[in-house]
């Protein structure tokens, strides 16, 4: 069982490694670095528009660092934050503006090319259950881990 742990953490920090490696390469080509990544990708899945907030959860980030990726997508001209009655402009709207849902639109196909690579002799089968099984495993160690700061 112990060995299972290291092939669990030597996998894991080698998939890490490679995907920070393959955003930093793509996104530098695009002006843009690995930070934008994931407010690009859940903007674009959600088209209507997510809050900083919502954005900090879904990124797992904190309001500092959202707040300063927005700032950035913005003066690129990225996003556009919607104007509400509210005072916190961290609970309005953020959505694409036209050159963002280009951009956006490049790094899904990055991210789809990607994915297709890293997955390349994997059945659709195994593809599956191994999602499955990361998901369980997270979950358990994400309880684990809470446990620990009891």
């Amino acid at each position: 069982m112990i060995e299972n742990f290291e092939r669990l953490r030597t996998g894991v920090n080698s998939i890490y490694k490679s995907v920070r490696r393959i955003q930093q390469n793509e996104m530098t080509a695009l002006g843009l670095s690995c930070k934008h990544v994931l407010p690009f990708y859940f903007l674009m899945m959600n088209r209507e528009g997510l809050t900083a907030a919502e954005l900090c959860t879904l990124c797992n980030v904190d309001k500092a660092g959202i707040s300063r990726v927005l700032s950035e997508m913005k003066e690129m001209g990225y996003v556009a934050i919607e104007k509400t009655s509210e005072r916190r402009a961290y609970r309005s709207k953020v959505l694409l503006t036209g050159a963002g849902e280009q951009t956006a639109e490049m790094i899904r196909e990055r991210i789809l090319r990607a994915t297709m690579e890293g997955g390349q002799t994997v059945s659709e089968e195994e593809r599956e259950i191994f999602y499955r099984v990361l998901g369980i495993i997270g979950a358990n160690l994400e309880r684990a881990a809470e446990q620990t700061n009891e």
